[in-house]
């Protein structure tokens, strides 16, 4: 018998496969894995039933289960009577035997979430669209009197051509006031990946044309505010987000280390720290860098290729000195999932490992996907100056979307842009840094990008392409700004 306090105990740790008794009639249903745990309240997760895949959300908080059934009930019947698409519901307990809620719906088997899409490089026209269509749904459910109290990406799913709205708990009904109505865009508006804020303006007039609201700048100024306001609180939970237990994030803890790691990589059984470690004495290894401060090898791991980049000490007072301070690999695995975050193409974070003695830190450790690409200063060497316009173009635009967002990324020689087939990424972010004092932003900035030019001045036409590119996009921005 499956039940409600045994769900309590394990907090994320469920184990699937698992059979779930359903009602005499109905029989069994097989959950068989694990999509999202919000611990000691309820877990979604994808199944089988009757010879169909399902789609099913149980329910186990103390005294809260037939309160938090109805409340997804309520939701989804409210999205139903607007007309808005939305997964066929199938089954509803109550409360089980085991003390359970459960309520099973159709797994949509051809549905990607919108979170993916507007974060693939290669499907910029659709995401544009799609976050059009996601402003047409939120106007409509406010005209209805509806609130979706989470409208975040990953509660957009696209199925065919159709926009679909999931998360039905978090859906209020009543009376919306105007506030009310433009703080919850500017909520869903912060989550975009895009800096440029005329983009978020013709959103905003979108979403105002579609409600019948005469479109003044009043009315922008007033949900762009929210936007930019929701825009750091979102990256500030975000960044507390990455380290500790989530749906995505694994922590191993002990007296010795500290491990972070992402769990598509890895099971929960693994310990993640031995499996990095044990790869770095294989033969197959591959050092690409032996440095006094780094070492960066390419090992395979799980039919994968990673990179990792171990942080050495160099001697005892450079390693009492890092005790005290926040690693290098801390930093590089906060600042490439916050690049991911931002839509800014750097390679995909797989762990963060610390070597500790208590609270004190020594050697560490930061893995990544590796990505199939070229070196910006060995691409400009061994192509022609009329096929390296284009990437120098690209590559510009690539610290603009950095300076954009308040970005200084410490370290803007050549070998930290990677050239590949899906666009230009970006490396080695230890000394990344997010800047809110303006004037030492632009100070700083403009001293990072004469770092950059020098990576050309051995090749005097790119190096005058690079600078007008530069002038043009970057400093003129600056003093715009200023």
């Amino acid at each position: 018998m499956v039940k409600a306090k045994d769900f309590r105990k394990v907090g994320r740790r469920i184990k699937v496969p698992f059979l779930l008794p359903m009602d005499k009639e109905i029989g069994f249903l097989l959950c068989e894995e694990v999509l999202r745990v919000v611990p000691g309240k309820r877990v979604a997760l994808k199944g089988k039933w009757k010879d169909r895949k399902v789609f099913v959300k149980l329910f186990y908080k103390k005294f809260a289960v037939r309160r938090h059934v109805k409340c997804e009930l309520s939701g989804y019947k409210a999205i139903c009577k607007v007309g808005l698409p939305t997964p066929k519901l199938l089954h509803v307990c109550q409360k089980s035997v085991g003390g359970l809620g459960i309520i099973v719906f159709e797994y949509l088997t051809d549905a990607e979430a919108l979170v993916d899409i507007i974060h693939d490089p290669l499907r910029g026209t659709d995401a544009i669209d799609l976050t059009y269509e996601c402003v047409s749904i939120i106007a409509r459910l406010h005209e209805n009197g509806i609130l979706h109290l989470d409208p975040h990406l990953g509660n957009f799913l696209l199925r065919g051509d159709r926009v679909i709205i999931t998360d039905y708990s978090s859906i209020a009904l009543g009376s919306i006031s105007s506030t009310t109505a433009f703080k919850n865009l500017g909520y869903y508006l912060a989550q975009l990946p895009w800096e440029d804020e005329d983009n978020i303006k013709k959103l905003i007039s979108y979403y105002l044309k579609e409600r019948g609201i005469s479109i003044t700048g009043l009315e922008k100024d007033y949900i762009l505010k929210f936007t930019k306001r929701y825009q750091d609180r979102i990256l500030t939970r975000y960044k507390k987000k990455l380290f500790r237990e989530s749906s995505h994030i694994g922590c191993n803890k002990t007296f010795w280390e500290v491990a972070y790691y992402n769990r598509d990589f890895f099971h929960e059984e693994d310990h993640v720290s031995k499996l990095i470690k044990d790869t770095l004495n294989h033969k197959e290894r591959v050092i690409i860098k032996n440095g006094r401060t780094s070492t960066v090898f390419i090992v395979q791991l799980s039919g994968q290729r990673l990179v990792v980049k171990r942080y050495n000490i160099k001697n005892r007072w450079h390693g009492l000195r890092k005790a005290f301070m926040r690693s290098r690999a801390h930093k590089s695995w906060e600042n490439s999932h916050l690049l991911r975050k931002l839509g800014i193409p750097t390679p995909i974070p797989v762990a963060m490992i610390e070597d500790r003695i208590g609270m004190f830190r020594r050697t560490s450790y930061f893995i990544y996907k590796y990505v199939d690409g070229i070196e910006a200063h060995t691409f400009f060497k061994k192509n022609k100056y009329d096929d390296c316009k284009g990437i120098a173009q690209d590559l510009v635009e690539l610290l603009g979307r950095l300076y954009r967002n308040r970005i200084l990324h410490g370290d803007t020689k050549a070998s930290n842009f990677i050239i590949t087939d899906h666009g230009i990424y970006v490396v080695d972010l230890d000394a990344m840094k997010v800047r809110t004092n303006r004037v030492i932003f632009h100070f700083k900035k403009r001293k990072e990008i004469s770092r950059f030019f020098k990576n050309w001045k051995t090749d005097d036409s790119l190096h005058q392409l690079i600078k007008k590119l530069a002038t043009e996009n970057l400093l003129h921005e600056s003093k715009k700004e200023e």
